[in-house]
């Protein structure tokens, strides 16, 4: 993705595991679905959809807050990460239907 020219942003404030969007400041979608097979058929996990502007104000405020505590991820240091860092993130990838 950073090859992509997408901006990836690394949350200093530790574990972040909201899943939420705003489109528009008019829609707001949010839940606990990550976007992989298991979400979507496993878990049973949902998103919920609110179409008005005042309330996707809410999570928009909040979303500018986890931007603000956030540091841009460069894509040749991330290129340059420790072998046993990409180990580990393969391994898990790895055993990740397991779990």
């Amino acid at each position: 993705m950073l090859a992509a020219g997408i901006q990836v942003l690394g949350f200093k404030g530790g574990l972040l595991h909201t899943k939420s969007v705003v489109v528009d400041r008019q829609v707001a979608l949010f839940g606990s679905v990550n976007l992989d097979v298991r979400s979507f058929w496993l878990d049973f996990e949902v998103t919920l959809g609110v179409y008005d502007p005042d309330f996707a104000e809410r999570p928009l405020s909040l979303q500018t807050k986890y931007v603000d505590d956030s540091i841009p991820v460069d894509l040749q240091t991330w290129q340059q990460r420790p072998a046993v860092e990409r180990f580990i993130e393969n391994l898990t990838r790895l055993v990740s239907p397991l779990l």
